[in-house]
């Protein structure tokens, strides 16, 4: 099964990894946040951001693309701060979609 976040909902990995085997969807604006050397593998599945929903990898995190896809959609965006990144695989920027790198 596939897991979806919605309606302004925040999940928030602090030091912490995790592994995306099937879908995960981001949409309604709903935002992931890693942070603390976090780690997020999207390994046989697909992690789909839409509506205007976000990714923030902040202190050194990454999300490590194995063998799925990240999906950028409407309005929705991919945030890297601070030495964050964003590794190998697939990233398919969807009309109006936005990726952003800063420093700050």
């Amino acid at each position: 099964g596939s897991v979806s976040l919605r309606d302004s909902c925040r999940l928030e990995l602090s030091a912490s990894d995790l592994t995306i085997r099937q879908n995960l969807t981001l949409a309604h604006t709903s935002t992931l946040a890693l942070s603390e050397g976090s780690v997020a593998r999207v390994a046989d599945g697909d992690l789909v951001l839409l509506d205007e929903s976000r990714v923030i990898i902040s202190q050194h995190s990454a999300i490590h693309v194995e063998s799925g896809r990240v999906r950028v959609g409407r309005g929705a965006a991919i945030v890297l701060r601070e030495g964050s990144r964003l590794i190998n695989g697939d990233v398919l920027l969807l009309e109006d979609a936005d990726a952003e790198c800063s420093d700050g």
